[in-house]
C-alpha cells in the first residue's frame, strides 16, 4: 500500500493539473488537533474533515485489490465541501511489480487530468450571482468543479526584444458549478465577490 501511495502522489504531482497535499508536517498537525491517526482517514467522514482542515477541494481515497498475480487501485475524490462524489477511476495490472505499478499510478493520475481539465472560456451572461460560461460537459465540466473569472490589463512588453511577456490580471471572482448543459455552464459566484464587477466577455479558466 505504501508503494501504490508513493507511486500515487509522484503521478498526480507530475501531471501538474492538481496541487496536493500528501503526508506531511501540515498534514500530521491536523491529526493531532483531531486526535486521529493516519489509518483513521480510511473512514470517510474523518477524511474530509481532514480535507477541510487543510484547505483541500478534494480529497482522494483508494482501494487496493490483489491476488497472488495482478491488482487493481480504485480511487474516488470526494468532494470537502459537500462530501459528494467528484468522481472515480480505477487501474488494473496482470502483475504487481514496482515497474506496473507506477506505470498504474501514472495511468490512474492521467485518467483524472482529463476528467478534469484546465480549460479557459468566457463569459456569456450573468444573472445576479449566476455567471454562464461557454463550456459544458461537452468539455468534461461537472457539477462542483470550480472557476476563474478574471480580466487581462495592460501587457507587460520586454523593454529590449519587444517581446510581449504577458499581462497584468485581475481576478475578478471565483464560481461553483451549479448546472450544466452540452456546451454551457451555470457558476454560482462565492462570497466574498461582486457580481457587478463582471461583464459578458471576461475571462475564465477552470480552477
Amino acid at each position: 500500500a505504501e508503494i501504490v501511495y508513493d507511486n500515487l502522489v509522484s503521478s498526480f504531482a507530475d501531471q501538474g493539473r492538481f496541487n496536493i497535499v500528501s503526508r506531511g508536517a501540515e498534514l500530521e498537525t491536523v491529526l493531532r488537533e483531531l486526535k486521529l491517526a493516519q489509518t483513521e482517514l480510511v473512514d470517510k467522514a474523518k477524511a474530509v474533515q481532514v480535507g477541510k482542515m487543510v484547505q483541500a477541494e478534494g480529497i482522494l481515497m483508494g482501494t487496493i485489490r490483489e491476488t497472488l498475480d495482478s491488482i487493481e487501485i480504485y480511487a474516488r475524490l470526494i468532494n470537502t465541501e459537500t462530501s459528494a462524489l467528484f468522481d472515480a477511476k480505477d487501474v488494473y495490472g496482470q502483475d504487481k511489480s514496482l515497474a506496473q505499478i507506477q506505470y498504474l499510478a501514472g495511468g490512474l493520475a492521467l485518467k483524472f487530468k482529463h476528467a478534469f481539465p484546465l480549460l479557459e472560456g468566457m463569459v456569456v451572461k450573468i444573472s445576479g450571482n449566476d455567471i454562464y460560461a461557454d463550456f459544458g460537459s461537452a468539455q468534461h465540466i461537472k457539477k462542483d468543479m470550480k472557476f476563474i473569472v478574471f480580466r487581462e490589463g495592460e501587457k507587460i512588453v520586454h523593454p529590449v526584444t519587444g517581446k510581449v511577456l504577458g499581462s497584468d490580471t485581475t481576478v475578478l471572482g471565483v464560481a461553483t458549478v451549479v448546472s450544466v448543459l452540452d456546451d454551457m455552464s451555470i457558476g454560482k459566484l462565492v462570497a466574498d465577490f461582486d457580481p457587478k464587477k463582471i461583464q459578458v466577455k471576461d475571462l475564465i479558466v477552470t480552477k
